[in-house]
């Protein structure tokens, strides 16, 4: 797949990169429909579109580079595809321009592989033929149904976390009374290869920090502090890399909170976090479910924005468990001070629940994914009238 890094590499194309299955020349922004039609068409193998690069009819090699105006085109075509393409694909939008702040520019649309495919728009299936768009046939949209069934199931016949790995240091999931344990799984829906294979230091930690850029305007530092503590990334042996620290007695978690992260080098990011849930008082057990909530949002904005270098990447299962509850006492009822009888408890011992999203979702809009993987548990405990989300943004 041609992956230019900068405008240099695509001016580098003219001439030499001809059109392909994967790749397609636009010489300006086409319109709606059929750039609904294009990306739905290359969504069944993946490619990319480029759009402000022209192309020789003949032989289909890229001819002169045709800069675009910029202004709102990502948006554009987003909007494009989360509403004229069913159902929406995966897709990743990168501007390049000559210089930094060039008001015209290339804007290069990378489609992955769908296990959703096939696409529909506009009452039709598109599908890419070598350089080409063709509709699909009855038979062929059959035989993607089945995939997409096949795939789904597999994926919901696994057992919520059994994929996940534990940080070598961590209590290994037995729940230690008093300390909530976050066990969290990011994945990708099918499998998937990194770019940079299995060199992966640089890439989660570019994760972790577009993440940090990403949620800025969520809050106060205490709402993303898993960035500080998981943002060194070193081997763990052969399996793939790890980050953070925690422990495994409830000596040693007891008044400190604790992050700590495995990438495999099969893509899947296991996040390990504990928290003390002694009350202020000293006495008490707060659910401090704020902070679930929090350090959810920035574990999803580090795995999305991680899984957003990967072309071949769409849809993510995330899977959550929340161990070491019992009988804790909402945040929102005692604010860690007023404990009393009548106030409702946790009595879930394992809670577990897991979505499908996609990785543009989780980088961008972590917010709305945490509260799919922990509205259920929280209407369970948390007063009505207490929503732990509208608490949350309402300290940012």
């Amino acid at each position: 797949m041609w992956r230019p890094k900068d405008f240099a590499d695509i001016e580098a194309a003219v001439g030499v990169v001809a059109e392909s299955s994967d790749l397609d020349f636009k010489r300006e922004l086409s319109k709606p429909a059929d750039i609904a039609k294009d990306i739905a068409a290359m969504s069944l193998q993946g490619g990319v579109i480029a759009y402000g690069v022209d192309e020789a009819v003949e032989t289909t090699v890229a001819s002169e580079v045709t800069p675009i105006r910029l202004r709102q085109v990502p948006e554009k075509i987003q909007n494009i595809v989360d509403t004229a393409i069913w159902p929406s694909p995966a897709i990743d939008i990168r501007v390049v321009t000559r210089q930094s702040g060039d008001s015209e520019g290339v804007v290069l649309v990378t489609v992955a592989p769908s296990p959703l495919a096939p696409h529909y728009t506009h009452e039709r299936f598109p599908a890419r033929s070598g350089t080409t768009t063709r509709y699909l046939t009855e038979r062929e949209i059959s035989a993607l149904y089945d995939q997409r069934k096949t795939a789904f199931a597999s994926a919901e016949d696994r057992e919520i976390l059994a994929d996940f790995q534990y940080p070598a240091e961590a209590a290994n999931g037995l729940g230690i009374g008093g300390i909530w344990m976050l066990r969290f799984l990011v994945a990708p829906l099918l499998p998937a290869r990194h770019p940079q294979g299995v060199r992966l230091a640089r890439p989660l930690a570019a994760a972790v920090a577009a993440a940090r850029e990403s949620t800025a305007s969520l809050g106060p530092a205490d709402y993303t502090a898993a960035f500080d503590l998981i943002k060194e990334w070193t081997p763990r042996g052969a399996v793939g890399w790890k980050a953070g620290t925690t422990f495994d007695t409830f000596e040693r978690l007891r008044n400190v909170r604790t992050v700590a992260a495995v990438c495999t080098h099969d893509l899947a990011m296991s996040f390990y976090a504990t928290v003390d849930l002694t009350g202020e008082d000293g006495v008490g057990r707060c659910a401090y479910e704020e902070q679930w909530a929090a350090t959810t949002i920035a574990l999803l904005s580090i795995a999305g924005h991680f899984f957003q270098q990967v072309p071949t990447t769409s849809i993510l299962r995330a899977e959550l468990g929340l161990l070491g509850l019992e009988n804790a006492v909402s945040y929102g009822a005692s604010q860690g001070l007023a404990f009393n009888e009548n106030q409702s408890r946790v009595a879930d011992t394992d809670y577990r629940e897991r979505i499908q999203t996609s990785s543009g979702e989780a980088a961008h809009e972590p917010v709305e994914v945490a509260r799919r993987l922990l509205d259920r548990f929280f209407v369970s405990f948390v007063p009505e009238e207490s929503d732990t989300f509208v608490r949350l943004k309402s300290t940012f």
